[in-house]
């Protein structure tokens, strides 16, 4: 016991709790018809947005700078979701298909 630290402790305590609610919650994605996963990830993509658009501005120091990078990981991410689901051999080119 005393080779493992807080950290891995941690660890398993979060993946043994989150492990199945995960493996639920992709059960219950897979039921879902294409057109119900493409309304839920727009919903997700949206909330995420509006996250990081609205911390970026709440610092009062360097607002302009914490908009451009949210604005910033805005691009990478659209990029990176369009790349993943658009490819002809990604693993979730199929996801949205309809």
């Amino acid at each position: 016991m005393a080779d493992r630290n807080i950290l891995e402790i941690g660890w398993e305590r979060v993946t043994s709790v989150l492990g199945p609610m995960a493996d639920d919650a992709f059960v219950w994605l897979g039921d879902r018809e294409p057109g119900e996963r493409l309304i839920l990830a727009t919903f997700f993509i949206l909330l995420l947005l509006f996250l990081i658009v609205r911390m970026s501005t709440r610092r009062e120091d360097s607002a302009g700078r914490n908009f451009g990078a949210s604005l910033l990981l805005i691009v990478v991410f659209a990029f990176g979701l369009g790349w993943i689901l658009d490819g002809n051999s990604a693993f979730l080119s199929s996801v949205f298909n309809i």
